[in-house]
């Protein structure tokens, strides 16, 4: 896991070559720990571990932009708690919302290439990009709302993800309830000091929204 840990920092301090080479030593430690708990003496007592490494690999096949095998690994890790959690248990919430966002990867990939191609092709995968994004957005929240405190800052996370898709894909209307939602949670956090550079952004941001809609109403109305 460090490996991975490692990684991410990497990553996030744009060291690409050095992220990819941590990432290669925990590709291969996780496979090494995915044999193992396929092995018959682990096979049926660790079926949890199995799912959090199918997890990790979906996690950085994503960080890679390879989103296929992410969706493929996140796949396999979902049968797997589906099949041992109840369907509220937090830990799909958290994978329904990863998966979530391989989809919003994907659905942006789609959006620029169908500005280059003008396809109708495109067109049909980059909406059901769309639609795949917000489905598991929508999965992720209603499960965290059932099993998490009321409030809880992953809440905002998510309804600011869905309210992003949304005003992505133009339709301002729901990008602003979302964000409002968003907003009322980081509101409400006890520190909210810890997030008072978050909430400026994504209040400045509804304000962005609010402006864009009021600018296209003279038009809807005509």
């Amino acid at each position: 896991m460090i490996y991975k840990e490692q990684g991410d920092e990497a990553g996030q301090n744009n060291r690409e070559k050095e992220k990819e080479r941590l990432y290669n030593e925990a590709f291969n430690l996780f496979s090494k720990a995915l044999h193992n708990a396929h092995l018959p003496l682990h096979k049926a007592v660790h079926p949890e571990r199995r799912a959090t490494i199918y997890h990790n690999f979906g996690f950085m096949y994503d960080d890679l932009k390879e989103f296929k095998k992410a969706l493929e690994m996140y796949e396999k890790s979902r049968k797997i708690l589906m099949a041992r959690l109840p369907d509220t248990h937090p830990d799909l919430g958290y994978l329904y919302n990863n998966i979530a966002q391989v989809y919003q990867s994907l659905w942006d990939e789609y959006r620029k290439m169908d500005n280059i191609h003008l396809s109708p092709d495109f067109s049909k995968r980059t909406m059901e990009h769309f639609h795949q994004t917000i489905l598991y957005f929508e999965k992720a929240n209603k499960i965290l709302k059932s099993s998490l405190v009321a409030d809880h800052y992953e809440l905002a996370v998510n309804y600011n993800n869905i309210s992003t898709a949304y005003y992505y894909s133009g339709q301002l209307k729901e990008a602003i309830t979302e964000m409002e939602e968003a907003i009322r949670i980081y509101s409400n956090q006890k520190n909210r000091t810890i997030h008072a550079a978050e909430l400026k952004r994504l209040e400045e941001l509804l304000v962005c929204m609010k402006q864009q809609q009021r600018e296209r109403e003279p038009e809807m109305n005509s």
